[in-house]
């Protein structure tokens, strides 16, 4: 093997005109995929680690009522999340709006932003350029802001000047406020330079969320392209919707409040099973249907028609009092439909208990076993499954078509918020695959080209070769040695001036306006070179030469010696 190595290693240096040829053929494909590839990971972390990550999480919670965008009771959900403490990097709740500021002379739309002064965001995320962030969540202001350089440019404002907003609270209250311009900052992806931050308590406040609510809530993961989906089935499948119920009093008389949906399929269910004795069907179904029991009645001594108010408790708030209602209808009481329950349709109660939600307890009144289960109103309608963002939309699209107030929950992952941005990043993906391809075909063209040119000129030595006692076998391996050094050789130019490529392309700095911005950080395109990624091209790079070269050097290897030594060019 040692002289097999030498013999190929001579007619390398012999042919050098041809091998230096093909070799340049080798190392300039190999530098255009380690360019590729490098860019092609480079835009996987801008896109995935910064940019998606950064604006919607790798999976995200959404709670929708209309046109509000609140988790009324973030407590269930964090008890779901934090069971995968070990896979997630960190839970953030999107706390924001998009409103108008007014600064020197000047104004602009832009979303202010609410996020925690933690471990890495000063410095790594976000780079301040001027002024201080030790205020950002103290009480020295009021409410304190860090905007970027352009935006600053824009409202012609500088470090310590004020600046003038007004929110829509989730409530639906308008509030003006001023902020304080504490820092100046521009952040490693040049896409999100247009946003403003304030600490997220802050703006919480501004926006009117109580302790126990919030916006959308994001989950960043350790490892998003292998948990991403996994983490997103096991929050959907543990946070189904229950029964929207509660539990209270109507003077001072236990009741428990149950309500059923608008539509006519599930009231058609429903009142098959429940047997009213009194009240008008339009009204005791409409969207003001109050029933009580007829025992209930009794007790309370009241007809109908008669307006009761009830109380329950509630989860965060005490015990709540509900404006007076109409009783529209009454009930015969059984041993399933008791005397202390009251049924009311799910839109008269949907905006009491989505403000002030009922205080979760047992009941196996109504289990899943029930045929008229699902005709009853849920504390909130969760959405399924989705696989695209055209689906999601679909689904979103028929959630406000049914027009009521009940809340919508969505478990969404960056596959379907994202699936544009991600698209970009598979379609490059795919192009460097391809430019892999078309180099490898045009290496194997050349590779052959040259063994039939070099076994046509070396006949003759091929024949001494065999005359002096060579086998076929190692004049076919010496052939394909051949090829294989020659790549390897090429290969290692080729990484090295594809790595020198990244290292100029990197160092240029592009407009944060343009609008291709998104795929930069630092304003600049970002490369990250693979070992691993580099390994792997070189083996099948190695391994397409080889298989290449195996048949011309097989023919090779069967030139009979006679023949070969009595050739005559």
């Amino acid at each position: 093997m040692n002289i097999i190595f030498k013999v190929s290693l001579r007619n390398l240096l012999r042919q050098k005109r041809r091998n230096f040829l093909l070799g340049i053929g080798i190392a300039f494909g190999m530098s255009i995929l380690v360019i590729a590839s490098s860019f092609s990971q480079g835009l996987v972390d801008v896109l995935i680690k910064d940019l998606i990550s950064s604006v919607a999480g790798h999976v995200q919670i959404n709670g929708n009522e209309k046109s509000k965008r609140i988790i009324r009771d973030k407590e269930p959900i964090y008890k779901v999340i934090n069971k995968y403490q070990d896979k997630i990097l960190r839970i953030d709740e999107s706390v924001g709006a998009y409103t108008r500021i007014i600064g020197n002379g000047n104004s602009i739309n832009a979303p202010i932003v609410g996020v925690k002064n933690q471990d890495g965001f000063f410095g790594n995320y976000l780079r301040i350029i001027s002024g201080d962030t030790k205020d950002f969540d103290t009480n020295t202001f009021e409410y304190p802001i860090i905007i970027s350089p352009d935006k600053a440019k824009s409202l012609k404002v500088k470090v310590g000047d004020v600046v003038k907003a007004k929110f829509t609270t989730v409530t639906g209250q308008i509030q003006a406020v001023n902020m304080q311009v504490i820092a100046i900052a521009t952040t490693n992806s040049s896409f999100t330079d247009f946003v403003l931050y304030m600490d997220v308590n802050k703006m919480r406040t501004l926006l009117g969320y109580r302790p126990w609510e919030s916006g959308p809530i994001q989950i960043v993961l350790n490892n998003p392209k292998k948990d991403t989906i996994f983490i997103a089935d096991e929050i959907r499948n543990e946070i189904k919707p229950e029964l929207l119920k509660g539990k209270g009093t109507i003077l001072d008389k236990p009741i428990e409040i149950y309500a059923f949906k608008k539509d006519d399929k599930s009231i058609e269910k429903i009142f098959n099973e429940i047997k009213v004795v009194e009240g008008e069907k339009k009204e005791y179904t409409g969207k003001k249907g109050f029933l009580i029991s007829e025992s209930l009645k009794e007790k309370l001594g009241i007809k109908l028609g008669d307006k009761v108010s009830f109380k329950y408790i509630s989860k965060y708030s005490g015990e709540i009092e509900v404006e007076a209602s109409e009783v529209n209808g009454v009930f015969q009481s059984t041993d399933k439909f008791k005397e202390n329950f009251i049924f009311l349709n799910g839109e008269k109660i949907y905006k009491i208990f989505n403000e002030d939600i009922p205080k979760d307890y047992k009941s196996d009144s109504f289990t899943k076993a029930d045929n008229i289960y699902d005709s009853f109103a849920k504390n909130y309608e969760l959405l399924e499954k989705a696989k695209t963002s055209e689906e999601l939309d679909k689904l979103k699209r028929l959630e406000r078509a049914y027009k009521s107030d009940r809340p919508v929950y969505s478990v969404e992952t960056m596959y379907e918020t994202a699936e544009r941005v991600l698209a970009i990043q598979y379609a490059l993906s795919l192009i460097t695959w391809l430019v892999g391809l078309i180099l490898f075909f045009i290496i194997l063209i050349g590779v052959v080209n040259t063994l039939r040119m070099t076994i046509k000129e070396r006949t003759i030595e091929i024949g001494t070769l065999r005359a002096i006692g060579m086998q076929a076998g190692e004049v076919k391996k010496g052939f394909i040695l051949e090829s294989i050094l020659l790549t390897l050789v090429s290969c290692v130019f080729g990484i090295i001036f594809g790595i020198v490529a990244i290292k100029i392309l990197g160092s240029i700095e592009f407009d944060s306006n343009n609008p291709l911005s998104f795929i930069l950080k630092n304003r600049k395109i970002y490369f990250r070179f693979s070992i691993l990624s580099t390994f792997f091209q070189i083996v099948i790079l190695t391994f397409v030469t080889g298989i290449t070269a195996y048949f011309p050097a097989k023919r090779a290897s069967k030139i009979n010696p006679n023949d070969a030594l009595r050739h005559v060019e």
